[in-house]
């Protein structure tokens, strides 16, 4: 029996060398039908090559089923679970429906096993409600991958970086908005209006600047920490560009209005070219 399996694994592999995937796949089938119910030591490969090759022929049902059988009936090998997850980039070619439906029953046959495969399922869950047009459900589910980043790191859970990013991705969305609303409003010529706002844009700056800070230090990605140093700059310049671009109130006369700039150029010049110096150095 050994020797036919060897043989039939030659044979297979001669054709997947030459690239003859359907009759590789009868040779990989025919070890498989052999092996699997007495648990030979080319079953699991078999399988596996089974399921592989159907991505070859463009097959991505059959890719996907093979991939899940696999864990069907090798659940205590080592890559049972890592092969299973393989299912899921075949079913997202198949339907969105379809791999929604896999990535839920990931999640409820592998809860904890793999945290970056669980962050990966519950993004994956999202990005396909988004292509459903699901706004709101895709943007819930965001939320719930986020939720999940935060429960492993309070565990101490290591995570790796497509995890971290794949969270950031959501917060980022979040302080994008927080950053939005910073920039707005603008002089008006009315003192008590005018210097309201750059009292509030002052202390409003400080916890902008803390929440941007924090989210670098939380996730500790490269491309979103630069859009947060971005945003800290450009809200440095905004109330910079705000303090600079105030006028003499409408109230005072030309003459009192000379007075003003003198004060102006005293008092709020140098503390708003100090926040052009802080935006430049970050």
């Amino acid at each position: 029996a050994d020797n036919v399996d060897g043989i039939l694994v030659r044979i297979a592999q001669n054709y997947e060398a030459k690239l003859e995937l359907d009759k590789a796949i009868t040779y990989w089938r025919k070890l498989l039908d052999r092996d699997r119910q007495r648990q030979g030591e080319y079953a699991n490969a078999a399988q596996y090559n089974v399921a592989f090759l159907e991505i070859g022929r463009g097959n991505s049902r059959a890719a996907a089923k093979g991939f899940e059988e696999y864990y069907r009936y090798f659940g205590e090998a080592d890559d049972a679970e890592a092969t299973y997850f393989k299912a899921g980039a075949e079913w997202e070619q198949v339907s969105t429906n379809d791999a929604v439906n896999f990535y839920r029953r990931y999640l409820g046959k592998f809860p904890n096993e793999n945290p970056d495969h669980v962050m990966e399922a519950k993004y994956r869950i999202a990005k396909l409600y988004e292509k459903q047009g699901k706004t709101s459900a895709a943007r819930r589910q965001m939320d719930e991958v986020v939720k999940q980043f935060d429960a492993y790191a309070s565990s101490g859970v290591t995570m790796q970086l497509r995890s971290r990013r794949m969270a950031a991705e959501r917060d980022f969305e979040h302080l994008t908005a927080e950053f939005e609303t910073y920039r707005t409003g603008k002089m008006t010529r009315n003192e008590d209006k005018d210097v309201k706002l750059l009292e509030t844009k002052d202390a409003e700056l400080v916890e902008f600047d803390k929440k941007a800070l924090a989210f670098i230090q939380k996730y500790n990605d490269f491309e979103y920490g630069l859009g947060a140093f971005y945003y800290m700059a450009s809200a440095q310049l905004f109330v910079a560009e705000l303090g600079l671009t105030m006028d003499c109130p409408t109230k005072y006369s030309e003459d009192d209005c000379e007075v003003w700039f003198e004060l102006y150029d005293e008092q709020y010049v140098p503390q708003f070219e100090g926040y052009q110096d802080k935006a430049i150095t970050r």
